[in-house]
């Protein structure tokens, strides 16, 4: 059972209580990005639709009583789907309405109604308080679960309603076994995430060299500012977990002093905090912060 998603021993037996007869309640499923939440959230909604021979239409998602709510509509087989996380998109209120018209019916072909809510952080707060009347409501027979990697931006009052189910990093081993290859540093690089090591590599395939140039911009390269600065712009956010991971390796060498690391890391997490917002151009920030005093490299 639950085959697809690695690791994840205590989520599954969690969930497989639930498959056994106990009550469910509204689930939120929470943890880092990228571990494993969508994945095992689909594999709980077809084993529950199995006992009724709908396994393969909660695959295709064309099971009438299961209903998605997502930033970008998922597509079969991709929880979601490549452009998931660079998408801008958000969950309105509207999408929540329907979702109310939807749940007064009673199922059809399961014993109750399913609403998945992927990423419920990205609701708005209209949206969200219309969720949480949905959730007051207690419809009997719907179950509710919720997918967050950011619970504090859920609202507090949604959460307290809600069974945690946690998620954690992965070990290395069960690393490799999603990823394919064995790789310590992009290991550390992800924070222990398949989701995100797919991803990074998906942006940023030369990521070694890349952790190299913001080695030289943080000893003051000129040069490699402005290579730097080219490749945030293609790659986007995804570049800015190489920066911490340099940062941290030369402050350990002793290859920058304290404040000089603290300046920089400021200054990536302040561009991170702009892309997170879609500020235009957030990573000129990154060039601001460079100051010609500080050059010692000009390679």
């Amino acid at each position: 059972m639950f085959e697809r998603t690695v690791g994840q021993g205590v989520a599954k037996r969690v969930l497989s209580r639930f498959l056994e007869g106990a009550e469910v309640p509204t689930l939120m499923l929470v943890g880092p990005e990228g571990v494993g939440k969508a994945t095992l959230a689909y594999e709980f909604l077809e084993v529950l639709a199995s006992k009724y021979g709908l396994a393969e239409k909660v695959r295709r998602l064309t099971c009438q009583d299961v209903l998605f709510v997502s930033p970008v509509p998922p597509v079969p087989g991709k929880p979601r789907p490549e452009d998931f996380y660079e998408s801008r998109s958000t969950i309105g209120i509207n999408r929540i309405r329907e979702i109310k018209a939807e749940v007064v019916r009673p199922p059809v072909a399961l014993n109750r109604k399913v609403v998945v809510i992927m990423n419920a952080e990205n609701a708005t707060l209209e949206a969200q308080n219309s969720m949480l009347k949905l959730l007051e409501e207690g419809w009997r027979r719907t179950l509710f679960i919720l997918i967050t990697s950011h619970p504090h931006r859920v609202l507090p009052t949604i959460r307290s309603r809600s069974l945690k189910v946690r998620f954690s990093p992965l070990s290395y081993g069960d690393f490799i076994k999603v990823v394919g290859e064995e790789d310590p540093v992009l290991y550390e690089l992800s924070g222990h995430s398949p989701g995100v090591a797919l991803r990074l590599l998906s942006h940023v395939r030369d990521y070694r060299r890349v952790i190299n140039l913001w080695k030289a911009y943080a000893l003051g390269s000129l040069t490699a500012s402005q290579e730097l600065l080219k490749k945030l712009n293609e790659g986007g956010p995804m570049l800015l977990r190489l920066g911490y991971y340099a940062l941290r390796e030369l402050h350990r060498d002793g290859a920058i002093d304290y404040r000089r690391f603290n300046r920089l890391y400021l200054a990536i997490r302040d561009t991170e905090t702009g892309y997170r917002r879609y500020l235009p151009n957030p990573f000129l920030h990154l060039l601001a912060v460079w100051n010609p005093e500080y050059s010692t490299v000009e390679a």
